[in-house]
């Protein structure tokens, strides 16, 4: 803990300031153990939090700007979980943090203490999993495909597929996070960029069930060609090959394709079964958001933008290239 680096002394929290005024819930009088410091005072200007969500943050910032009749010093919150989103928010706002896990940063007069721990990184992923169950990503798609306009709460719900109470539910937790406004009622996307970013850390293409085969149209415009006599509301393709045909970076021979009858696949495109080696890939769609807003784009029909970069993003092979190439090129986000 801070105690290894610093020398703490807690000091009572003056009553001069007005009790409407906001003030720090605590004062502390730390110095530096090394040597080379000269063991030089400072004050710490703390502010407890029952939460470190980065709304909490926000609002803790603003109090402490309003601070008034406290001797100058540095400010620094203290919260259960910060997460790295919180983390960096802090950074920008100029505040420290400690959580209850040992995570510190604290940055004044040419001191740096940073620590980051494991445990925070287990309980931020829960959260973000949390936060990108199965029917709250058919309202993260429906935002982040439309990024820059003002949703209803009933037009939410009415165009992602869920009811009411689960749009409410899901808009809250995101606006708790800070990716998601509400103004005088409408909603609207505040950090589509971040939440894309948290989405595609926790989001696995391979967790999908995908099966291998062999194809007699080895080249891929052949396989295209063959695809052509398909409805494209049989398919969607997806990773090298469906980048290939919207934002062109990374060589790619397989093919992978969302299918909601494999067979049908497997007839159209005279498929055999392959343990290895195969150069198609059906893929069982995860739930029925992977294919929500499919685009036709000469004549094949192609995942979203936005799922496709997902796919991509943690996927080996220079996937995660490929991927920042689109998000460049096409998505704006």
């Amino acid at each position: 803990m801070l105690e290894e680096l610093l020398e703490m002394e807690w000091l009572p929290i003056s009553q001069k300031a007005e009790s409407s005024a906001w003030r720090p819930d605590l004062r502390v009088k730390v110095k530096v153990k090394q040597v080379k410091q000269g063991g030089k005072e400072y004050l710490l200007l703390v502010a407890v939090k029952s939460s470190g969500e980065p709304r909490t943050i926000a609002q803790a910032a603003g109090q402490i700007s309003t601070w008034k009749d406290t001797p100058s010093g540095y400010p620094v919150l203290v919260a259960p979980f910060i997460s790295s989103r919180g983390r960096e928010m802090c950074k920008e706002l100029g505040l420290g943090f400690v959580d209850l896990s040992g995570n510190a940063y604290l940055k004044f007069n040419g001191i740096l203490i940073e620590r980051w721990g494991k445990e925070s990184k287990v309980k931020e992923k829960r959260v973000q999993k949390r936060l990108f169950t199965t029917r709250s990503t058919w309202i993260v798609r429906l935002m982040l495909s439309a990024p820059k306009r003002e949703w209803k709460f009933d037009e939410l719900a009415g165009d992602a597929g869920v009811s009411l109470g689960q749009a409410y539910k899901v808009v809250n937790k995101l606006v708790s996070e800070g990716f998601v406004e509400k103004k005088r009622g409408a909603i609207s996307l505040l950090k589509g960029n971040e939440l894309l970013d948290t989405w595609a850390e926790v989001y696995k293409f391979e967790d999908q069930e995908i099966t291998g085969y062999y194809c007699p149209f080895k080249e891929q415009n052949e396989i295209f060609q063959a695809l052509k006599k398909a409805s494209t509301e049989e398919y969607a393709l997806t990773l090298g090959s469906a980048a290939s045909l919207v934002a062109p970076f990374v060589r790619s021979t397989d093919v992978y394709l969302y299918v909601n009858d494999p067979q049908l696949m497997v007839e159209t495109l005279k498929l055999k079964p392959v343990e290895f080696g195969g150069n198609v890939y059906l893929v069982t769609p995860a739930d029925d958001g992977v294919l929500f807003d499919t685009q036709e784009v000469k004549g094949l029909s192609l995942v979203s933008n936005i799922q496709l970069y997902l796919d991509l993003y943690n996927y080996p092979m220079r996937g995660r290239e490929q991927a920042e190439h689109l998000r460049e090129q096409v998505l704006g986000i």
